[in-house]
């Protein structure tokens, strides 16, 4: 589907007055009204229209009675026409229709059915036609916004007790004058019609990524990495640690635990892939050997000693809260009472509260959630939420906290 923008909306006229009698297309002194309104196509061009489907009419309303307008139809055509006369034209365009119109106070406007194709260079003439069938009254009349022009842009005729087909279908005996209502015209875009578009998807050939001897190693070990594919147009590209490496093969001796990223691309194809290994890498042992005394004689003894340590831990998340501020995120949605005092909040070590004294395991600052300095009728909720950590390249993690929870005098 291709479209072209249309124009924006623009407004014909002012709207400098306020109708008071027949410069409106709802005035009901009359059982009835068949009016048309005349725009040339100078004032379009200089608006800033151009050719397109006019598919919006608009005009603003200052009062409305309380009766609708019966049958009422909304018409457009074009014309070569540079004023109307007291014949109004015919063949023009339906492009609304409603069986009671009600106009409201303000600004309305009538989406057409049936966009109107307008050339461009053309004159318009726009048609309101209705009848309630009686002998109308005034008081019921709806008024608009309206001009005065240099020519005969209205035509108008308006009888009682007929139906709107009978009064929508006289040409003859019309009233002309030299008024319009402000309109404000809108153009829908041009769209062509849709055409079907099939798109072949391929998958894209699988890979396969491998490490030996094994995706767990010590520091120092060597290791091998390798893809394999049935794409024989497949070009890698390994993403390790900021560094990267072109082939299907290669060797690393990693140090620390490290993500290796493969990324096949078929340059004949355009087909990519890619594959992830992660290999995890344990810090090797650390020994220290002495010996007492370092000097000895022939038949003298000397004490050996051996000592070391393995694999360290390593912390990838700690918080004491024994600083200013911490990095955890603290939620508080408690309800009733003063919710803000149940807010988690840092204490010093020794903090009192209602006859208890507080104190941390390691007797340092903590933080604390106090339920009962929110007060009578409130509902704590509060969360306490350590800051996002990866695991990857571990195989196993250990929690160690300390909490206290005290409820009324336990």
């Amino acid at each position: 589907e291709a479209s072209v923008s249309g124009n924006p909306p623009i407004t014909i006229g002012d709207g400098e007055l306020t109708s008071t009698g027949a410069e409106s297309p709802f005035y009901h002194l009359w059982g009835g009204k068949k009016s048309q309104y005349l725009i040339r196509a100078s004032e379009l061009t200089a608006a800033g229209f151009t050719a397109g489907n006019i598919d919006i009419l608009s005009f603003e309303v200052t009062s409305v009675g309380t009766v609708p307008f019966t049958d009422f139809n909304l018409s457009i055509g074009s014309t070569a026409s540079t004023e109307l006369t007291t014949t109004l034209l015919t063949g023009l365009q339906p492009v609304y229709t409603d069986a009671a119109y009600l106009p409201v106070v303000g600004e309305n406007a009538i989406n057409f059915v049936t966009p109107f194709m307008w050339d461009g260079t053309s004159n318009i003439v726009i048609e309101f036609c209705w009848s309630n069938n009686n002998s109308g009254s005034s008081s019921n009349s709806a008024h608009v916004k309206y001009d005065n022009t240099t020519f005969n842009s209205t035509s108008y005729i308006q009888k009682d007790n007929q139906l709107a087909s009978a009064l929508c279908a006289l040409t003859t005996g019309a009233t002309t004058a030299t008024t319009r209502p402000q309109f404000t015209l809108g153009q829908v875009p041009c769209v062509s019609e849709r055409v079907a578009v099939v798109a072949d998807i391929t998958e894209p050939p699988a890979i396969t990524a491998s490490v030996s001897p094994n995706d767990t190693i010590c520091d120092g070990e060597e290791i091998t990495l390798n893809v394999t594919s049935g794409n024989a147009n497949y070009e890698y590209t390994w993403t390790y640690d900021s560094q990267i490496y072109s082939g299907a093969s290669f060797t690393d001796s990693p140090s620390t635990s490290t993500q290796y990223i493969i990324n096949a691309n078929d340059p004949i194809s355009g087909c990519v892939n890619l594959d992830t290994i992660n290999v995890t890498v344990y810090p090797s042992p650390s020994i220290s050997v002495s010996a007492n005394p370092l000097s000895i004689t022939c038949g003298e003894s000397v004490q050996l000693d051996a000592t070391g340590f393995g694999y360290i831990p390593t912390i990838i998340v700690s918080e004491n809260f024994n600083g200013t501020t911490h990095s955890f995120t603290a939620i508080n949605n408690s309800t009733g009472g003063t919710p803000a005092d149940a807010a988690w909040t840092l204490r010093p070590d020794g903090y009192y509260y209602s006859y208890t004294t507080f104190h941390s395991n390691d007797n340092s600052q903590f933080i604390m959630s106090n339920s009962d300095d929110q007060g009578s009728g409130g509902t704590t909720n509060t969360e306490l939420i350590s800051p996002e950590f990866s695991t990857v390249g571990l195989d196993s993690l250990v929690l160690d906290f300390y909490h206290y929870f005290r409820s009324g005098d336990t």
